[in-house]
């Protein structure tokens, strides 16, 4: 078999096996029901990628030795390779998924270690099988893969997948950069709530707790004109339960949203949930993972923007998906993110979604700290100070925009 030949069986094996991963995946985030749109595609292109690229390093590495050894390459029998290399991964992948989630285990634990031992043996066994069988299996597998009705079937999936791939690409590049209007009641005689949090923020570090250097001096002067709470104090140290807190009004061992359960339960109510259901127009914009909607933070809100990344690896909810594990695992083959967004580009949008909406309003920002100044030199429509907790009036070449989680009540 020529070279050419063997690299496009090796490649065309790798589509056909990355869509079956990307499938699996796939039913896996419908099973659960909590996913993002956009990872769908990019499940699918990640998956073609990662198995056609394996695939061909392993033609690659196949050619060097046939042309060392003067091996002669069969077509039906270097099908067998693939096959026998891709089956015991199926095993070792998935087994390793159902177990770890099953039983809730981690590879760091002792049990999960003695797990994916056990794992790793049957994934040999599973190769030796297929080895010791490799005439009998050569002959079916060649007989299924020459099939007519099976070809007719991937070169239908693969139209659509690539009709599936182009459209989506095209919406996700749409979405991504718009921002939605949408309204509340407009005859309600209520304040507009804008909260905004300032993210893994250290309270001795800021000048209105006494801290000795000057920092966030936009802060400063908001709090010369508002109520600070000297004890405010965070349910957890970490955004995910904390934030479940804020929006339920309930400690951490009641909502249960943890290490663990990375989630905030569906029946819980938050108060985006009320603020709607009362009228209002309600608005979030994310910079950090964990504040994410798919954790369930998006519940009540007409526009909630939580994208991090174009192409996001990273704090996905995922239980049988190949880049996660490979991002975890082998950190250096994944795509480089930072996991969240800055805050000039979360005023950028925010800015933007003020001008297109009117009052009553519930605004949640929630930022990361960062370093990087903005320039934004528009005029935005001004919100009157006393119809609201907080206003934007101009920005123009200042700082970050920051407000450390306080809470400010009106009379």
């Amino acid at each position: 078999m020529k070279p050419s030949n063997h690299l496009k069986l090796a490649v065309s094996i790798g589509i056909q096996f990355g869509i079956l991963f990307a499938l699996i995946d796939i039913f896996s985030k419908l099973f659960k029901w909590s996913f993002q749109w956009f990872e769908f595609y990019h499940t699918i292109l990640s998956s073609i990628f990662l198995f056609s690229l394996g695939a061909l390093i392993i033609a690659f590495i196949i050619e060097i030795l046939a042309y060392i050894f003067k091996i002669k390459k069969d077509k039906n029998f270097l099908k067998l390779i693939y096959l026998s290399g891709i089956f015991p991964l199926l095993v070792l992948f998935y087994g390793s998924r159902l177990v770890y989630n099953i039983f809730n285990l981690s590879f760091f634990e002792p049990i999960g270690k003695i797990s994916a031992l056990i794992l790793f043996c049957l994934s040999i066994v599973v190769y030796l099988f297929i080895l010791l069988k490799r005439k009998s299996l050569t002959k079916k597998f060649s007989n299924f893969y020459n099939n007519k009705t099976y070809n007719k079937i991937i070169q239908n999936l693969m139209f659509f997948i690539v009709l599936f791939l182009v459209i989506s690409f095209a919406l996700d590049l749409y979405t991504i950069n718009v921002i939605p209007s949408s309204s509340g009641n407009k005859n309600l005689n209520t304040p507009n709530i804008i909260l905004i949090t300032l993210d893994t923020v250290r309270a001795d570090h800021l000048s209105i707790y006494g801290y000795n250097h000057k920092t966030a001096p936009h802060l400063t002067n908001l709090s010369k004109n508002s109520l600070i709470f000297q004890k405010a104090i965070a349910q957890s140290s970490w955004t995910l339960p904390t934030h479940s807190s804020m929006f339920t009004g309930k400690y951490s061992s009641e909502h249960g949203a943890n290490a663990r359960i990375q989630e905030l339960p569906k029946d819980e109510i938050i108060i985006s949930q009320i603020l709607k259901n009362e009228g209002y127009n309600t608005a979030a914009f994310v910079g950090g993972p964990y504040a994410k909607a798919v954790y369930g933070f998006g519940k009540g809100f007409n526009v909630y923007k939580d994208r991090m990344d174009f192409i996001e690896d990273i704090f996905i909810i995922d239980t049988f998906r190949l880049r996660s594990f490979i991002s975890f695992h082998f950190d250096f083959l994944s795509f480089k993110q930072d996991g969240e967004r800055t805050s000039p580009e979360i005023n950028k949008d925010v800015i933007t979604w003020l001008n297109k909406n009117e009052g009553p309003f519930f605004l949640s920002i929630t930022s990361s700290l960062n370093t990087k100044t903005t320039k934004l030199d528009k005029e935005v429509k001004p919100v009157p100070l006393y119809n609201s907790l907080i206003f934007f009036a101009r920005f123009s070449g200042i700082e970050t925009v920051v407000i450390f989680p306080i809470l400010i009540i009106f009379n």
